[in-house]
């Protein structure tokens, strides 16, 4: 076949993605043009060992990533929620210390001999019986700053508290001064007792033990 509009011919795609038309012989006479599309096979081929390994590298970045911002939050967090645990325990405290208080100008009306019988939760911190002054006092290392430092503030009619530096946290003290009374430990007038915290409640007896040679109520405290 000489003749040219005898010819077939086809278009065929390259990986290339271009188009172009080629006969299956060399000659142009007499050709018979097919047309035929290459195609890509599919196929499904496992992942390398270096992809494998940098999933996880990744997963170890990501993961290193957020404990990180956890633990940022943690430090953030943590000293702000020490400061409000510790001013629970101290204003806590403070009821104790008001309970004491309470019993010891009650039991002035009911004369000598008769007693009351307390318990208290001591978690953190000391309680101080201190005959030799005359005073009950508690006391902690806080981290939060309770009062104005190095002022003794007022609190209620009996209590005061003072609040000073002591490195990075603060030493909180609620006194309560017995001028009127003569207060002992055990029947010492100069008694110290200092309590200290214990998973199980004191138990304190508070007895009236009459009037001192001074004019004062005595007030005896021992724990049991």
């Amino acid at each position: 076949m000489k003749n040219k509009k005898s010819q077939v011919w086809v278009d065929r795609k390259d990986f290339s993605g271009k188009s172009f038309s080629k006969p299956l012989c060399s000659s142009r006479e007499g050709q018979v043009w097919v047309d035929r599309k290459d195609s890509l096979k599919s196929f499904s081929q496992p992942l390398s060992s270096n992809r494998i390994g940098q999933v996880w590298v990744e997963t170890v970045i990501y993961t290193l990533i957020a404990l990180i911002l956890i633990g940022a939050v943690i430090a953030f967090a943590k000293p702000k929620i020490e400061q409000l645990q510790d001013r629970a325990i101290t204003e806590k405290s403070l009821n104790m210390l008001n309970e004491i208080d309470n019993q010891i100008r009650e039991l002035t009306e009911w004369g000598e001999d008769n007693n009351r019988l307390i318990y208290i939760e001591l978690k953190k911190g000391n309680l101080i019986i201190d005959g030799e002054n005359d005073n009950i006092a508690f006391e902690m290392q806080s981290k939060n700053k309770y009062s104005q430092e190095d002022v003794r503030v007022p609190i209620g009619s009996s209590i005061e508290v003072l609040t000073t530096k002591n490195g990075e946290n603060y030493l909180v003290n609620l006194m309560i001064n017995y001028s009127d009374y003569e207060i002992s430990y055990q029947g010492d007038l100069n008694g110290v007792k200092t309590i200290s915290p214990s998973p199980t409640a004191y138990k304190i007896v508070i007895t009236n033990n009459g009037t001192s040679a001074s004019g004062k109520t005595q007030v005896d405290l021992s724990v049991e």
